[in-house]
């Protein structure tokens, strides 16, 4: 379930800005739920990027090389979370996991390519 941590809006210029923050994760957890549940949001990241890529290939005859970077990224830390995970599991510990996301409207997305706009996922 994702928990609402806070929401605000804000009016600049005559304009309303919202943003909040929401909790994804927040829990401990034993070796095998941490790895379903990282696993699964990293996983589901990588295929975002890979869809991404595949588009551009289609649309343009290249790769995004945003999507490229940001996969590369995603495997590094899957293999870093891996890691933690094996050791949490050899030393029979748990793991106290909390990912908070934070998320704010953009001033003009519209005008932005969609690698600018998905860059930092």
């Amino acid at each position: 379930m994702i928990e609402q941590r806070k929401h605000s809006s804000i009016v600049t210029g005559g304009l309303e800005q919202s943003k909040g923050e929401y909790r994804l994760i927040n829990g401990v957890f034993d070796p095998a739920q941490a790895t379903d549940v990282l696993m699964t949001l990293i996983e589901d990241k990588i295929r975002f990027h890979q869809r991404n890529n595949l588009t551009s290939q289609e649309r343009f005859g290249e790769p995004d090389a945003a999507s490229t970077r940001r996969i590369d990224e995603l495997r590094l830390t899957k293999d870093n979370l891996a890691a933690l995970i094996a050791e949490a599991a050899s030393s029979g510990q748990q793991l106290a996991i909390n990912c908070a996301i934070e998320i704010n409207l953009a001033a003009d997305a519209s005008s932005e390519t969609g690698t600018a706009r998905h860059q930092a996922l």
